[in-house]
């Protein structure tokens, strides 16, 4: 599909200005500089309920100028604006409107329906940088030995609005099994062999699957770092990473359960079974703490111990300090109290 522009686009809401709504990016020529057609991406948006979200995330897409994107929206049966939002673009967007399974379930049914060479995902209420798709496509151009890419993300709130960029910086893979490196969903972009030769995302997962994946391909195939800002994602209360985050510890245990039990593990990574485990408990137990839910907040925090007491007592100050850090003071002195009067 030829990019859009402005001009074909509707008209943005009354009072929405700046990237996406009244600025685009540059367009790229319709061939590449090699005479070559330029390699066909595919995104998938995943879709339920987002209308308040999913236009300003479709136009992210559409105004990339890049001259082959091929973009799907899998609707999970919404019944807000979402619906209407999507016929308004029907003639630059595939879009199907049904029940699934789930967030995972329409990601995979998504990229199943692909024809690009480049695949990715990008959730219904984030959206991509101004420029980001050029950028991540030439670099695959320049680098064939590449497998996938992904860069930084800046956080934004629910009116768009800037509340940090994350820096992730060259991939560290001790650190991301053991929780403690941000690998930006939105920011990742892969080779669509990928999906040939390891498969889709596990459907028993509906929270950590990009963790899980990510960690599939780090296995495998050659990842780089692109030290650019790709994506917005967008953080708010009723968000599910963040409404849901305490529900993360039991699929992050499956996580871990089926890579220990990979016959053929490197050395070097079965070595931090004992961290990984006690790191992923005591993540657990501060989630908990969060939400003021004390029993589950010990049961996890004595599971940190007993799999490595001396990485749960290092690291439970610093994991104090950064739920401190997002929640504020208040908030942590509520959940302790909560805590201490579940306890008795």
């Amino acid at each position: 599909m030829r990019c859009p522009t402005l001009t074909d686009l509707p008209p943005p809401p009354e009072g929405k200005t700046g990237w996406p709504w009244t600025e685009e990016c540059l367009r790229l020529p319709k061939i590449a500089p090699d005479g070559q057609e330029w390699p066909k991406i595919s995104i998938v948006t995943p879709s339920y309920q987002q209308g308040q979200f999913i236009e300003e995330t479709i136009r992210s897409v559409l105004l990339q100028g890049y001259p082959n994107i091929e973009y799907i929206v899998m609707d999970g049966g919404s019944r807000d604006e979402t619906l209407s939002i999507l016929d308004k673009y029907n003639d630059y967007v595939q879009w199907i409107s049904e029940a699934d399974d789930g967030q995972t379930d329409a990601i995979n049914k998504g990229w199943k329906r692909a024809t690009g060479s480049i695949l990715a995902y990008l959730n219904s209420d984030d959206t991509y940088a101004r420029g980001a798709i050029n950028q991540v496509i030439h670099f695959f151009i320049a680098n064939p030995d590449v497998d996938m890419v992904y860069g930084d993300a800046i956080h934004i709130d629910q009116q768009s609005e800037t509340i940090v960029r994350c820096h992730s910086g060259p991939l560290d893979l001790k650190r991301y099994l053991c929780g403690d490196y941000y690998l930006p969903q939105p920011t990742v972009f892969f080779r669509s062999k990928i999906t040939r030769e390891i498969g889709y995302l596990d459907p028993e997962l509906n929270l950590a699957m990009d963790l899980d994946y990510w960690l599939r391909i780090l296995q495998e195939y050659r990842v780089e770092y692109l030290p650019l800002a790709l994506a917005n994602a967008r953080l708010y209360p009723d968000a599910k990473s963040s409404s849901q985050k305490y529900k993360y510890l039991d699929e992050r245990l499956y996580i871990l359960d089926k890579l220990f039990s990979r016959p053929g593990l490197p050395p070097e990574i079965r070595t931090l079974k004992s961290k990984c485990y006690s790191c992923v408990y005591l993540q657990g137990a501060c989630d908990y703490l969060e939400i003021g839910k004390a029993n589950k907040f010990w049961e996890c925090f004595k599971k940190s111990l007993r799999a490595s007491q001396t990485n749960c007592l290092c690291q439970s100050s610093s994991k104090l300090m950064l739920s401190l850090r997002v929640n504020g003071f208040e908030g942590i002195i509520h959940a302790i109290r909560n805590s201490i009067s579940q306890a008795h």
